[in-house]
């Protein structure tokens, strides 16, 4: 089975699509949310932590358990606290772009930091270990570009099919969702050009591009379920 990543721009449908994908074909979905969730589950007890790798161990827990390493090697002592799991760690890998963005102090740079090495090494780790899987989000395709039987797909639309699905997703007005969805999308072009180096969104940077303003999300799903399956990736 493959890992498949989803990127794309805020309201376009990645979440919902990888979500169908990953229901259909019985794959693990991994976005920020899930992330944030595994990261409130981790102890700070490293005997915990010991206990946890001997036995056999779901998906969220072993996520835990990458998250907790992930974040014990990158500096964890720059937040505070905890040098395992530092108090507010599930803040950390759950943000949204524009909370990476906003880097005004030096503590906020320690922290961006920190946050990209979390983030690069838990989606490599992740990948190596539990290769039937979605990931949205993140520039996972970047990240993975060079992984073997990996398909990176991007997803867009104009900002008119969008709003409607921030309005329901975050529970926002109208005006309330246009102006998150430009404030997204805008701090996600800074995060890609400064982590990756690459603008956003780039085509080359996927094997496809999906306009879910045209294409509904239960079709791309099945489109991209189609595709894996066409070519028969183990």
């Amino acid at each position: 089975m493959p890992i498949i990543t989803l990127n794309g721009l805020c309201g376009g449908g990645s979440q919902e699509i990888g979500s169908l994908v990953a229901q259909s074909m019985g794959l693990d979905y991994i976005d920020r949310m899930i992330m944030k969730m595994s990261a409130e589950k981790i102890g700070t007890d490293i005997e915990v932590l010991e206990k946890k790798e001997q036995n056999p161990s779901s998906f969220l827990s072993k996520l835990g358990t990458i998250l907790s390493k992930a974040f014990e090697r990158s500096a964890a002592s720059g937040i505070g606290g905890d040098p395992y799991v530092g108090p507010g760690f599930e803040a950390l890998i759950g943000k949204e772009y524009p909370d990476i963005h906003a880097e005004v102090t030096p503590q906020d740079e320690i922290e961006d930091s920190i946050f990209w090495d979390v983030t690069r090494e838990v989606i490599e780790s992740i990948a190596a270990e539990q290769p039937n899987l979605v990931i949205i989000g993140r520039g996972a395709n970047i990240i993975l570009k060079d992984t073997p039987n990996s398909l990176h797909i991007g997803v867009s639309a104009p900002i008119e099919f969008r709003i409607p699905v921030v309005m329901e997703r975050e529970q926002l007005n109208q005006e309330e969702a246009e102006k998150y969805i430009r404030q997204v999308d805008n701090a996600r072009v800074h995060y890609f050009k400064k982590h990756f180096g690459t603008t956003h969104p780039n085509p080359h940077d996927y094997h496809a591009i999906i306009n879910t303003g045209i294409m509904s999300m239960q079709d791309a799903a099945k489109l991209i379920e189609s595709y894996v399956r066409s070519q028969s990736i183990p």
